[in-house]
This record gives structure tokens, sequence and C-alpha cells, in this order.
């Protein structure tokens, strides 16, 4: 996999995320054959969707908390922005969820960010 620095618009996940889950799905119907069976029809693509599971850490929980937060303005501004993720050319996307797990001291936060295609043409 290529070492593309992961981002969302202006905002860059540093570090890059530990995980990168890229869902590609086609859209197919099914028809009735005479005499029985069916056919398979691929009638299209649906959108990508993306997850990415990482961690933010600083020196104090107060710190943390403050990179978690820049993330979550990201999410909270909605709107669709272009997505870099290694193995794909950037592209639009929604951002349609963000996890927050804290635990112990609070110095290191989970996330998991999940990101729908969708929006603009590039």
């Amino acid at each position: 996999m290529d070492t593309v620095q992961v981002s969302y618009g202006q905002y860059i996940f540093s570090p890059n995320p530990a995980a990168v889950t890229v869902k590609n799905r086609r859209t197919a119907v099914t028809e009735p054959l005479p005499g029985g069976g069916e056919w398979l029809t691929v009638t299209g693509t649906a959108p990508r969707e993306v997850t990415l599971e990482g961690q933010l850490w600083a020196e104090d929980a107060a710190a943390a908390l403050r990179r978690y937060e820049e993330l979550r303005k990201v999410y909270e501004a909605g709107g669709a922005q272009v997505l870099c993720v290694p193995g794909h050319p950037p592209f639009y996307a929604l951002f349609t969820a963000l996890t927050l797990e804290a635990q112990g001291d609070g110095r290191v936060l989970d996330y998991a960010a999940q990101f729908l295609e969708g929006g603009e043409l590039l």
C-alpha cells in the first residue's frame, strides 16, 4: 500500500490512521429465467464506504481532548470534502459518523471516522 497522507478537506490525520478500510460494492438485481432459475444483472456501483480507525494522543487528557475537538468540528461542519486515502485517487465524500473511545488516563483517545462517497465530482 502506498504512503498517502490521509486527509479530509483541510484536516490532516496525524499520525495516519492505524486502519483504513475502503468498501467497494456493485449493485445488482436478479431476474427470473423462463423455466426456473435466475439471471444476475449488475446495475452499477454503490458509493464507496470508508472507515478510518486510529488514535489521538497528547501529554495530558485535556490536550488529547483538544485534538479530538478539532476532528469533531470537521465532522460537525458537514458537506462534502475531498477524502485522500491510500490506494485510491482523491474523491469527494461525506463525513457520516465519528466515534470516540477513551480509556485509562485520557491521554490516548481511540477514534473511528466513517465516510460515504458523494457530493461533487473531481
